[in-house]
C-alpha cells in the first residue's frame, strides 16, 4: 500500500551555526505495517527538495509504524523526532533506514520492546531519547557499539527511569537497563 504525508518545510538555525532543512509533518496516518512511503507533499523552499531534509518531526499524528522506504525519500536524514503519535514499534529494518542519523527522540509513545541489534546500522548516534514510553523489555546489548553516543535519555519507562550523559554515566545506564530490562526480555 502507498502512502504520501505532507511536510511544512522549514529552514532553521541550530546555535546559529548553519541552517537545517526540516520536514513537520502536517498530515501523517500509518495505522498498520507493511505501509511504503511512495512521496512527500508540500511546497519546498527555493533550490531545496527531498534530499536536502535533515530534519522530520512527526508530533501528534497517527504513526504506529514507520513506513518502509522513507531511506529513498529522505536519504540525508540526520535527526528522527517522533512525540506523541502512538508510535508501537520499531525494528532493526526501521533503523537501517537512516544511516546517518545522530538524534532520535521518541518520545511519549507505546513501545514496549527494543529488539536486538536495533541501532546497528546507527554508528553515528549522538542523541536517544526514548523518555515516556511503556518499555518493558530490552534485547542485550542494544546500545552497544554506539561510541559517538553523548546522551541517553529512558526515563518514565516501565523498566527503567533514568537518563545519562556522556560515556561514564551511559556506560552505568547501560547495565542498569541490562538487569532491569534484559531479564524479563529473556524469559518473555
Amino acid at each position: 500500500t502507498g502512502f504520501t504525508f505532507e511536510c511544512l518545510f522549514t529552514l532553521s538555525s541550530i546555535f546559529k551555526r548553519q541552517l537545517h532543512y526540516k520536514c513537520t509533518a502536517q498530515t501523517f496516518n500509518v495505522q498498520s505495517q507493511m505501509i511504503n512511503l511512495t512521496a512527500i507533499a508540500g511546497t519546498h523552499k527555493p533550490d531545496r527538495s527531498n534530499d536536502d531534509i535533515g530534519i522530520l518531526i512527526i508530533e501528534n499524528k497517527v504513526c504506529h509504524y514507520l513506513p518502509q522506504n522513507m531511506q529513498f525519500l529522505l536519504p540525508n536524514l540526520y535527526h528522527l523526532d517522533i512525540k506523541s503519535s502512538g508510535l508501537k514499534a520499531i525494528s532493526r529494518v526501521n533503523m537501517e533506514m537512516f544511516p546517518s542519523l545522530k538524534y532520535l527522540y521518541i518520545r511519549n509513545n507505546s513501545i514496549e520492546f527494543l529488539p536486538k541489534g536495533l541501532f546497528n546500522a546507527n554508528r553515528k548516534l549522538q542523541f536517544i531519547n526514548l523518555t515516556d514510553n511503556k518499555t518493558k523489555y530490552v534485547a542485550p546489548n542494544v546500545f552497544d557499539g554506539l561510541s559517538e553516543l553523548i546522551s541517553l535519555s529512558v526515563e518514565r519507562n516501565v523498566c527503567v527511569d533514568d537518563y545519562a550523559v556522556q560515556d561514564e554515566g551511559i556506560h552505568r545506564l547501560q547495565s542498569d537497563v541490562a538487569v532491569r530490562c534484559t531479564e524479563t526480555y529473556e524469559h518473555s
